[in-house]
């Protein structure tokens, strides 16, 4: 302790610690003096300082919760006085003691000055005929403020419900502390003498307001502004003089919520603050209150807002008492946007936010000056309440009144309620959940009514949301149906747009999905089938999909269907439709300036019923199919002939369909000429797609779908489209594992939707799934771990059961409410943008499949073992899944080690599945226990199975290992236990290292293949990897099922190498040649291909000179590699050979894959093996 070591100590002087509370207690108003030794805690950690003992006998500790108020009190008993004037004694007494303390710094400790008792009383003698109490006491007693009490705790139990912050909650430590906003106002209060607090209504203005305040408590004498008229600050200052008011010894005034009828008082306080010391002033304000504020400028503005530590000790406190459902505190935070006030209504759904926000709308409302301000707060909060932004510049014309007006009112709505983002000209809401309670409460004393604020709103809101803003607001108030549709029929007519009509369009057309999925779930087909699984007849309905003739699958997608029928028939887009006039429709017509404009139109069209004169419109257009860009005009085609085929069939007819034909061929790269003939289903369009062009064709089955989906937009005629992969050869590409092609599509029109359909289906299923999805995520991953850790240990204890003998029908209950729960969850989506594929997640079905089929299954064993031994496979594959994407930090947590219990418990099902099946008897016979300890005896089955297995595996290497040597001495046998084909048991690949020479001789592969292929059973593949001087040779591995095929790229051979505990051997040589071969194989099918067609397209001929340019830079890396001549230049000369035709390496590539061996590649292979020899030779004198 520091007063132990201070200079000129004498041993026998005594000691006195202060403290304001007791140590490791909490913070208490209990006097009290005690010797240090009555603390063991504090003793035991002093101890080892030398003459200890005799330092804590002449130590005491005086606990003095309220050092001012003692002394106060005091000083009232012994002059016989009022607090009031003990106050201003002990003012006096205070700056005496200051100026003594500031002396005695100077003075040695022998000369330090000091208070007697008697210079005490003589400084209350001088002041004693000064104080006049009834002048002093005023602006108390007329109730103009009090004192502030920082003593007296509140434990209030609906504080974080959303209450008003006292001192009182400050000192009973239920206020979350913000160091830096508390020390921005200290320096504030310290740099000014005027702190503001501003912020929006419940961010927490008050609590760091009353925070700042008892920080400094014991610096300041702070009073509270109850009440301030402008003629009451003279009674204040006589207050703070009789308090001595100084710099050194200030009293301060607090104003919580300015704007409650003080703010021409808090002005005038603040001048008198400016221009008198020792005065401070303390207030917080709403950013609606803040803007009308004379000389705000004087004051130390600190913005309050809220951060990630507050959120989550609120959550905690209201968790703690049971006042919240929610189980973690970071997606209810994100839902209100960083705002406590909606945070607070988001956990509770309280009545704060209600009752603060109509407090300050009938504010408005009482207040004749103010009703413009809720007139546009009524109209702007319609829009926002839907996510959207307003208009700024529309305002004044959509309420007729002048832009002054309108001004004004927004300044101080700014920041309050709304926010205003100047680089597009618009206002948003502050929340939308504010902006909504705010339109709730702006229309509860009608005139206007709701429909009539909506349908002007429409005015306000940028095409570019109209969608969002109509589903929104036209799926909660049905009542504003007409008067909208009028509104917006009026819009469209004064500005025309495609964009407009779009989103018009779009936007009703979401509100009918609305209605009719809510209509849908009231049916008894609907209910009739689990919740998780309804979105798969809806799925069928909206797809225009024959469902499969399954339960209940069947009248659920008819009863979707013919709800559907019924609401688009005479629902919200027919009436749209129907109320825009032909003229109108026309305009809007010739608006679309572009084809994307009328591809858009099209798109909005998409399920609708369209009015026969607005159908003949789109009749007599004429599209530049021929002129226009390619693309748009397929997009167009694509959208229209699922609108009207028809339409689509007469706009290709009037230009030709052999225009069409010609546009396909000079723009579609690597593509025959279409055709068109009859077939079966009616007319067939071809056209096969040359896969020559391997550096950007790298997925043959995408180009042929491409290819399919294309010849289907440019043929509205076509029933059918048909597409092959041909190779440089010009014959169809044979698969590499099966005899059957590598890409070959057939496609009815009906199996290829356009883009804009699947966005419309997308959206159609998401609006479903918020209607049947858990309502947060944060529930439905708590309701989600709450079920594993039922399942898990239910599965134990069931099979565990068994293998005793025994049968739990509990845990069989158990695991089947699991089942019920699980079928009926369903994850929320987050909004996500139309090209993103929306990823689903995963647990519904984990929790399903473990709860009955993983059990159900086992049981059957060992029937279907191999199929289960798959099924099991995915079902980890999805619990990785699972612990790796879903948001577990919404809990607070990383992946439920639950989760991994379950993995680990699938694994051992799946080894026990294998073991059933190699053995050809039940697991429960094999692993029968009666006797074994409950509990234990699943995980000594589980135990003897992987040992089993592991036996397996040996036995199955050492067996393979000496029949293969025995047909081809020299090689060498491993196992990869990372199966291709987990059904085969026990799951692994066999390895074979095979021996080559430096002159490249070595086991005749050739020979050796089929020998080996009948020796290893069938579902093993088999991969086989050259070594030479312990390195692996990966541009040398093949592997196959039926036949040997090269690995491509070499890399993936680079695990076998880790298996076998070789080496990969580096091969630049090779690489480099590989970037000669490339280049040169694509080039010769490129030229192959433009031989057969006879045309080429741009798009192709700067592939070509890509290529080439590859090539050249190939050519000089060769050039430049550190080969022997003879070597180097047989490789120039190769690529002459190739440029001239004369060596074909594409066509010999191709024909490979038909199983014909050419001389071409014969010489590739020979020039594959001396560099990879050159290379091994060459790492071997390195390591040397």
């Amino acid at each position: 302790m520091k007063m132990w070591d201070g200079k000129g100590l004498q041993p026998n002087d005594q000691f006195m610690l202060v403290l304001e509370s007791n140590v490791g207690e909490r913070r208490t108003a209990i006097r009290q003096l005690q010797d240090l030794s009555t603390y063991p805690t504090v003793v035991a950690q002093l101890k080892g300082r030398k003459g200890l003992d005799g330092l804590i006998a002449r130590t005491k500790v005086l606990v003095l919760p309220d050092p001012r108020g003692s002394a106060v009190a005091q000083i009232s008993t012994r002059q016989a006085c009022t607090s009031f004037e003990a106050e201003m004694y002990f003012a006096d007494l205070l700056g005496v003691v200051g100026h003594l303390s500031d002396d005695n710094g100077t003075r040695a400790a022998n000369a330090y000055l000091g208070l007697a008792v008697s210079d005490v009383q003589q400084r209350f003698d001088v002041l004693q005929p000064l104080l006049t109490s009834a002048v002093v006491e005023a602006a108390l007693t007329d109730g103009l403020c009090s004192a502030v009490d920082f003593l007296t705790p509140d434990e209030n139990p609906l504080f974080y419900l959303g209450v008003d912050a006292q001192a009182s909650h400050v000192a009973a430590g239920l206020v979350v502390e913000r160091p830096e906003l508390r020390v921005a106002v200290l320096n504030g209060l310290e740099s000014r003498r005027n702190a503001l607090i501003h912020g929006v209504s419940g961010s927490g203005k008050s609590a760091v307001l009353w925070e700042a305040a008892y920080a400094s408590r014991h610096a300041v004498r702070w009073f509270q502004i109850q009440r301030l008229p402008p003629t009451a600050i003279a009674s204040l200052v006589q207050l703070a003089r009789s308090r001595r008011a100084t710099a050194d010894a200030p009293v301060g005034f607090i104003i919580d919520d300015v704007g409650r009828g003080l703010s021409e008082g808090w002005t005038a306080l603040t001048a008198e603050v400016n221009r008198t010391p020792g005065l401070l002033l303390l207030a917080s304000v709403r950013e609606e209150d803040r803007y009308p504020l004379v000389d705000s400028r004087h004051a130390a503005q600190i913005k309050v807002q809220g951060d990630d530590t507050l959120a989550e000790r609120v959550w905690r406190e209201l968790s703690d008492r049971g006042q919240t459902a929610w189980q973690g505190w970071r997606e209810p935070w994100a839902l209100a946007a960083g705002h406590l006030l909606e945070y607070t209504h988001v956990l509770t759904q309280g009545h704060r936010l209600s009752e603060t926000l109509r407090a300050q709308i009938a504010a408005r409302m009482n207040d004749v000056t103010r009703h413009d301000e809720l007139d546009v707060l009524r109209m702007v909060a319609c829009v926002n309440a839907a996510g959207c932004g307003a208009i700024v510049s529309e305002l004044p014309r959509v309420l007729s009144k002048p832009s002054t007006t309108v001004s004004l009112a927004l300044t101080r709505l700014k920041d309050e309620h709304l926010v205003q983002d100047a680089h597009d000209n618009r206002i948003v809401g502050l929340h939308e959940l504010r902006s909504a309670e705010l339109l709730r409460l702006s229309h509860d004393f009608p005139p206007p009514l709701l429909a009539t604020t909506a349908a002007n709103a429409v005015w306000l809101v940028p095409a570019s949301e109209m969608s969002r803003f109509l589903e929104r607001t036209l799926s909660r108030h049905e009542e504003c149906d007409g008067e909208v549709i009028e509104g917006l029929a009026l819009r469209l007519e004064a500005a025309p747009t495609p964009a407009l009509f779009d989103a018009i369009l779009t936007g009703l057309d979401r509100t009918n999905a609305h209605r009719v999925i809510r209509r849908w779930l009231q049916t008894a087909e609907a209910q009739a089938m689990a919740k998780s699984l309804r979105g798969t007849p809806v799925g069928f309905a909206i797809g225009d999909i024959e469902p499969p003739n399954i339960g209940p699958v069947v009248p659920a997608t008819q009863r979707f269907t013919e709800i559907r029928a019924e609401v688009i028939a005479s629902g919200l887009t027919a009436r749209f439709l129907a109320r825009l006039a032909p003229s109108d429709w026309r305009r809007v017509l010739q608006a679309a300036s572009s084809m994307e404009d009328l591809t858009r139109l099209m798109a909005s069209l998409l399920g609708q019923v369209i009015p026969a004169s607005h159908l003949d419109e789109l009749t007599t257009l004429s599209p530049q199919l021929v002129d226009a860009d390619f693309q748009a005009v397929v997009s167009l085609l694509k959208v229209t002939a699922k609108v009207n085929r028809a339409l689509a069939i007469d706009w290709v007819n009037a230009v030709g369909q052999e225009a069409l034909f010609q546009r396909f061929s000079n723009h579609v790269a690597w593509a025959e000429a279409p055709s068109l003939s009859p077939c079966e289903e009616g007319q067939e369009v071809r056209s096969d797609i040359w896969f020559v062009a391997t550096s950007v064709q790298t997925d043959a089955n995408h180009e042929v779908y491409q290819t399919c989906e294309t010849l289907l937009a440019l043929t509205p005629a076509a029933d059918i489209a048909s597409s092959n992969a041909l190779g440089a050869d010009g014959a169809i590409i044979p698969s590499i594992v099966r005899d059957f092609p590598l890409a070959r599509k057939r496609m009815p029109r009906a199996n290829v939707p356009a883009p804009e359909q699947v966005i419309r289906n997308r959206a159609w299923l998401a609006i479903l799934n918020a209607y049947l999805a858990t309502e947060s995520y944060t529930a439905y991953l708590a309701q989600c771990l709450d079920l594993l850790n039922l399942l898990v240990p239910n599965i134990r204890v069931l099979l565990d059961g068994q293998f005793r003998g025994k049968k739990d029908a509990a845990a069989l209950n158990v695991l089947g409410r699991v089942y019920d729960v699980a079928i009926s969850l369903v994850a929320p989506q987050e909004e996500q943008p139309a090209a993103e594929v929306q990823k689903w997640s995963r647990l519904p079905s984990i929790l399903s499949n473990c709860s009955v089929d993983l059990v159900r299954r086992f049981l059957e064993l060992p029937q279907g073992a191999p199929a289960y031994m798959g099924w099991l496979a995915n079902i980890q594959k999805s619990i990785a899944t699972a612990a790796s994407e879903e948001p577990w930090n919404v809990l607070s947590i990383e992946a439920p080690k639950e989760l991994d219990e379950l993995r680990r418990l699938v694994e051992a099902l799946q080894t026990m599945a294998g073991e059933s099946a190699k053995r050809g008897r039940h697991p429960f016979l094999t692993h029968h226990c009666r006797t074994a300890p409950k509990g234990s005896a699943l995980g000594k089955a589980a135990l003897a199975a992987r040992r089993y297995r592991e036996a397996e595996l040996k036995n199955l290497e050492g067996r393979l290992r000496a029949e293969l040597t025995a047909i081809s001495p020299g090689i060498g046998v491993h196992l990869l236990a990372e199966a291709t084909i987990p059904e085969v048991w026990p799951p692994a690949d066999v390895l074979v290292i095979w021996p080559m020479n430096t002159d490249g001789t070595g086991v005749d592969l050739a020979t050796s293949w089929q020998a080996w292929r009948a020796l290893v059973e069938d579902g093993r593949k088999i991969c086989v990897l050259p070594v030479m001087d312990r390195l692996g040779l990966t541009s040398l591995a093949a592997s196959g099922f039926d036949s040997l095929l090269p690995v491509l790229p070499s890399e993936r051979a680079h695990p076998w190498c880790v298996a076998a505990e070789l080496e990969a051997a580096p091969l630049d040589s090779l690489n480099v040649f590989t970037r000669l071969t490339n280049p040169l194989a694509e080039l010769q099918g490129i030229d192959a291909y433009w031989t057969s067609k006879g045309t080429r397209t741009p798009g192709e001929e700067r592939i070509y000179q890509a290529v080439s340019e590859n090539l050249y830079k190939a050519r000089e890396a060769w050039s430049n590699l550190a080969l022997t001549d003879d070597i180097k230049e047989a490789g120039l000369l190769l690529v002459d050979a190739a440029l001239l035709g004369e060596f074909p390496i594409a066509n010999a590539a191709a024909r490979l894959l038909h199983g014909e061996r050419t001389q071409t590649i014969e010489v590739i292979e020979l020039f594959v093996l001396e560099l990879t020899l050159f290379d091994c030779q060459r790492s071997a004198q390195t390591r040397q």
